[in-house]
């Protein structure tokens, strides 16, 4: 069994929510105008709001123990995401330099999404019971995200 802190998990999720508010924000001075430009604006402010969520989660726990898993746990996928800064070397800027058309740029914000999707629900394994609403909330914020990017695929 290993150990591993909370903290840095919770820290890789508020960096994971910034790339994605950065691309959001990229995206919307590469689409300037228009119902795809609107998309991108919220996208980014949701975003936002989960960065500040995130914080004051984080806030709130205030230096856990290290907490330990079990045979079967996912112990080694955290540690290959904490260990694995490759995402720090591509920025939100080289993300949005690869999108030439509405539904790259659809295809990525979802992907990302689902990213998402799955770091905060793997995250509802480990948090403590007294803030697994928290993540939830994020979860389905998130699973919202990705419904509301492929209904905005099809116009597309």
């Amino acid at each position: 069994m290993a150990e591993l802190n909370l903290m840095e998990i919770l820290d890789m999720a508020i960096e994971k929510e910034k790339m994605r508010r950065d691309f959001y924000a990229a995206l919307t001075k590469k689409f300037l105008t228009g119902k795809l430009h609107e998309l991108f604006v919220q996208l980014e402010k949701w975003e936002d709001v989960h960065v500040d969520m995130i914080i004051k989660l984080r806030d709130k726990i205030n230096q856990p123990a290290p907490f330990e898993f079990s045979a079967g746990d996912l112990e080694p996928y955290w540690q290959f995401l904490l260990k694995d800064r490759l995402h720090n070397l591509i920025s939100a800027d080289d993300f949005c330099k690869k999108v030439e058309t509405p539904l790259q740029a659809l295809d990525y914000a979802i992907g990302f999404e689902k990213d998402a999707v799955l770091f905060f629900s793997e995250l509802l394994n480990v948090v403590e019971p007294d803030f697994k609403h928290i993540i939830a909330k994020l979860v389905d914020e998130e699973k919202n995200h990705v419904v509301y990017l492929s209904e905005q695929k099809a116009d597309y």
